[in-house]
Parts: C-alpha cells; sequence; structure tokens
C-alpha cells in the first residue's frame, strides 16, 4: 500500500524555513550585561553596582532592592502574550525569530528602566541622610549612569549577535 501525507498547514514551511537557521541555544536577554561597565569614581562597575542592589550587601549594610528580577516579575504576563504573537508573525512569515528576539529583548530592557526610573518606590526607603545628600528619595537612581547601562542582546544558536 502505497500514500502520500500533503501538509495544508498554512505559514508551516515559513515557520519551518525559519527555525532551520537556528541550531543551538537561541534567547533574548536584558539587564546590566556588561556594557557601559566602566564608572569614573569607583573601582565597581555597573554590573557590580547593579548586583549588589538587586541581591544587598550585608557587609556594607545595602539592603536588596530588586529592580532586574522585580520587573521582569511584573512583565512576565505580557511578554508571554508578545511572544505568542510573535510566533504567530514568524509562523506567517511576517517576521524571523531574530527580530522577535530582539523586540522581546528590547522591551525588557525599557520595562527595567522604567521600573527604576518611574515605578514604585523600590523598598525599603532610603535613609534621611541618602535623601538629603543625593536630593530625591528614589531609590537606585543618582547618577543615571547604571540605569543607562541596562541593555539587551540577543542570542542565535548559541551564538551573541552582537558579535
Amino acid at each position: 500500500m502505497k500514500f502520500s501525507l500533503k501538509s495544508s498547514l498554512k505559514g508551516f514551511e515559513q515557520l519551518t524555513q525559519a527555525l532551520r537557521g537556528i541550531k543551538g541555544n537561541s534567547y533574548a536577554k536584558a539587564g546590566l550585561l556588561g556594557a557601559n561597565n566602566a564608572r569614573d569614581d569607583s573601582t565597581a562597575g555597573n554590573v557590580e553596582i547593579g548586583l549588589v542592589h538587586e541581591f544587598g550587601s550585608e557587609v556594607n549594610n545595602i539592603p536588596a532592592r530588586p529592580f532586574v528580577s522585580a520587573a521582569f516579575k511584573k512583565n512576565l504576563p505580557a511578554y508571554k502574550e508578545t511572544l505568542r504573537e510573535y510566533v504567530r508573525a514568524i509562523y506567517a512569515g511576517k517576521m524571523t525569530p531574530a527580530k522577535a528576539l530582539g523586540l522581546i529583548g528590547l522591551r525588557m530592557a525599557a520595562d527595567m528602566k522604567l521600573y527604576v526610573t518611574e515605578g514604585p518606590h523600590i523598598p525599603p526607603p532610603l535613609q534621611p541622610e541618602t535623601v538629603a545628600r543625593k536630593g530625591s528619595d528614589r531609590p537606585l537612581v543618582d547618577t543615571g549612569r547604571m540605569v543607562d547601562s541596562i541593555a539587551h542582546e540577543v542570542v542565535l544558536g548559541g551564538r551573541s549577535q552582537s558579535e
């Protein structure tokens, strides 16, 4: 007995073709990735300072003020819905996986920046002497260098697209 199978799934071939080019691990990442890491006034770079703020430092009496994980958690439902839309667009041949990952990475980085600069004040509140020194009661924003260094990166098939 002979038979043949014909696919009638619209867009399946475009999706298959788009995914063939991606072998290995592919993802978007956002946060303090090492870009713009240097600081003039400190031996610690923006990545190190961000880590101290995210997790705190008992040695330096600095409380944890998570901004990367909190922003991601807050926006995760929206990211999932956006990714569903992007998969539909890839399936329809209207978007590449690289573009979809680039857009979601850009959005994650923007959401982190907004969370720090315009979102709810990240607890605990600053000490009165810190507010007096910097002239603001908003945690994590002093000069703006750390927030400005939040970026995104796309990795396709295990290779950074910025290489």
